[in-house]
């Protein structure tokens, strides 16, 4: 069984690590994995790249020309990454003829596949979602509520307030609506987006599957605390709170302004020794005012230092309001540290609350941070919390396990497509 895993880059954003990791995943499995990308930015020899001819530039400049006209007016209030997908690469191409089995989509973004491309790919197709784009419009989340257009269709009379000019998430679903005639296999990381799925206009009917993203926990493994912290000049003394910030804080769906509430919460109830970590992004020039010292270890390229970052901390926080399933809670859980968030999305599967960590009631920015006080309050307890965390990484999230229901669903899609 040869299998090509489709996504837009080969590393850069959470999508590429995710879809990496599982590739390297299958081959160790002994599966015959390969990965095709619009973007490669590694040496792997096992990633192939589409190659893109001097007639499809000049199409992709024209179209990308006109795009920017005709939605010059396209404004939305929740300001979610929008991808049109009418850009090609030529990948579809690439894909007609490379000898393999079966297609693993990924994150395409706006110019990998262009919907009809996807429509057209001759081979049986897997797609793992990475966030709600498939589904939906131009949009990739989309507030999850009974009115949500991904379930009512996209209409005249239904956008969303604060959603003005040319209706382009209309545009893009009907070209979906018109493009998807084949049903395909989806995969969601988390129950919470293969409900969304199940549930929206565009996929019912299609076979949905729950299988999280692996991580190779031998690698993510708990460091020592004290060696970490002194790698990284923080204080031994003080209870660290570690955040990632990967792109910055200005993702509104990321909750970096909840965890600033409740930090000043804590500050407030009499909780002092704290130092505040934070990767993803350095010191900003203007600094949001917070109650407690704050390190800002900018971007950590390689997984080394990440391993370090979660090891020197005493608790890990995801504060989002909306999350498929953040491999920043797995992997803090990967390397023994418990994880507070709030009970929403992929964090409700990865967290088991009270026993690796602590689920806040959405969103009650006290109870977050009561979660965070009673992590922080007993350092017998944050052991007992690490090590089941480590357990339950190790147990649900591992390469072999997660390759392993990979390889099923493959093989049952090719049985099921003689």
């Amino acid at each position: 069984m040869k299998v090509m895993l489709v996504n837009q880059t080969d590393l850069l954003g959470g999508a590429a690590r995710a879809v990496n990791r599982l590739h390297h995943s299958l081959m160790a499995a002994s599966v015959n994995s390969f990965m095709l990308v619009n973007t490669k930015l590694s040496e792997d020899e096992t990633v192939r790249v589409a190659t893109q001819g001097r007639l499809l530039r000049l199409i992709n400049i024209v179209k990308k020309y006109v795009n920017k006209k005709r939605w010059a007016g396209f404004s939305a209030s929740d300001q979610s990454y929008h991808s049109t997908a009418n850009f090609s690469c030529g990948m579809l191409n690439a894909l007609q003829t490379m000898p393999h089995d079966i297609v693993n989509l990924h994150w395409l973004g706006s110019d990998t596949l262009t919907i009809e491309e996807i429509g057209r790919i001759s081979k049986p197709i897997v797609w793992t979602l990475h966030d709600m784009w498939a589904f939906c419009g131009a949009e990739h989340y989309v507030p999850d509520d009974s009115g949500a257009r991904f379930r009512t269709g996209y209409y005249k009379g239904n956008r969303p307030q604060g959603e003005i000019g040319p209706d382009m998430n209309r545009w893009v679903w009907e070209r979906k609506h018109k493009a998807w005639e084949k049903p395909m296999t989806i995969v969601c990381p988390s129950r919470w987006l293969a409900e969304c799925a199940r549930e929206s206009l565009l996929f019912s009917g299609y076979p949905i599957h729950c299988i999280p993203n692996p991580l190779d926990v031998q690698r993510w493994r708990p460091l020592s605390k004290a060696h970490s912290r002194e790698l990284f000049g923080l204080p031994g003394e003080k209870q660290i709170i570690l955040y990632g910030a990967q792109g910055g804080e200005a993702d509104f769906r990321k909750g970096s302004d909840l965890l600033r509430t409740a930090l000043n919460i804590l500050h407030n109830n009499g909780v002092r020794n704290i130092q505040l970590v934070i990767y993803g992004q350095s010191a900003p020039k203007v600094q949001n005012e917070l109650p407690f010292p704050v390190t800002y270890l900018g971007r950590l390229q390689d997984d080394v230092s990440m391993i370090a970052a979660y090891s020197a901390a005493d608790v890990m926080i995801v504060p989002s309001r909306q999350d498929n399933l953040p491999q920043t809670a797995i992997e803090a859980h990967a390397c023994g540290i418990p994880v507070v968030a709030f009970n929403i999305g992929g964090l409700s599967d990865i967290i088991e609350h009270r026993e690796t960590g602590y689920l806040a009631l959405p969103f009650e920015i006290v109870d977050l941070a009561d979660g965070i006080a009673w992590v922080l309050a007993d350092e017998q307890r944050r052991r007992v919390l690490g090590a089941a965390a480590r357990e339950s990484a190790v147990r649900k999230y591992s390469e072999p396990v997660i390759a392993r229901a990979y390889s099923e669903l493959f093989e049952q899609v090719l049985s099921s497509a003689i």
